[in-house]
């Protein structure tokens, strides 16, 4: 474990003062510790203090969000790494910046993780859902997962309100074939996704479900502050 090399009201000014140097009307912060400066090669300084990266960036418009997107599908291996826990949030990114830039490569906002043998996992940085029937699908959680917060929260939400939910493995096949497809994570709350590769979703518009999770999602945020 690291531990962070400021207090939690200095990360707080310093959070502050970071969103003061930046012109932006909404943004989304995101906070790294590293293991600091070390020498080169692989061996672990445990003598050299943690770095904390404060990051700002602004929040996607809400065009977004009201017109929906389009993904891609990326047929590749799920990022396997023996005896690390995929809920621990690391810099190892390498697949996830090379799905995300071939879905970009594809006109796509997001790139979808599909492994040869477990079906649909992820997004690059995001979590996926589909509503079937008036249903709530998701694939279940394991190892090649990151349990995100806001899928967390948005499965709470169904369960409130008597969605049926169904965390299982899912293919490609029924992610084409939805009802209403969206992606979550903590920057871009829920996104409504109207098309995935050339296949359109739906009615080519936000579904009514997807917007119903979402108008409760914003409720829910505005309820902790």
């Amino acid at each position: 474990f690291l531990d962070i090399p400021m207090t939690h009201n200095e990360v707080k000014h310093t959070v502050q003062e970071t969103l003061n140097r930046n012109d932006f009307d909404n943004a989304i912060i995101r906070l790294t510790l590293t293991r600091g400066v070390n020498r080169t090669g692989f061996q672990i300084d445990p003598d050299t203090a943690p770095t904390l990266v404060i990051h700002a960036r602004p929040h996607i418009p809400n065009i977004v969000h009201q017109k929906g997107v389009q993904i891609s599908l990326i047929n590749t291996a799920a990022s396997r790494l023996p005896g690390l826990n995929k809920n621990l949030k690391s810099c190892n990114f390498l697949l996830n910046i090379l799905v995300q830039e071939l879905s970009r490569q594809k006109g796509s906002m997001e790139g979808i993780i599909v492994d040869p043998d477990l079906g649909v996992t992820e997004g690059a940085t995001s979590n996926i859902f589909i509503v079937k029937n008036g249903a709530l699908k998701t694939p279940s959680m394991d190892n090649l997962i990151l349990e995100g917060i806001t899928r967390q929260v948005v499965l709470e939400i169904a369960q409130t309100h008597d969605i049926p939910i169904e965390q299982c493995a899912l293919t490609a096949e029924e992610v084409l074939t939805a009802d209403e497809v969206f992606i979550t994570n903590s920057g871009i709350d829920i996104v409504p996704v109207i098309q995935v590769d050339e296949i359109i979703i739906g009615t080519h518009q936000p579904g009514d479900l997807t917007c119903f999770l979402r108008n409760k999602f914003l409720k829910c945020v505005e309820a902790s502050h």
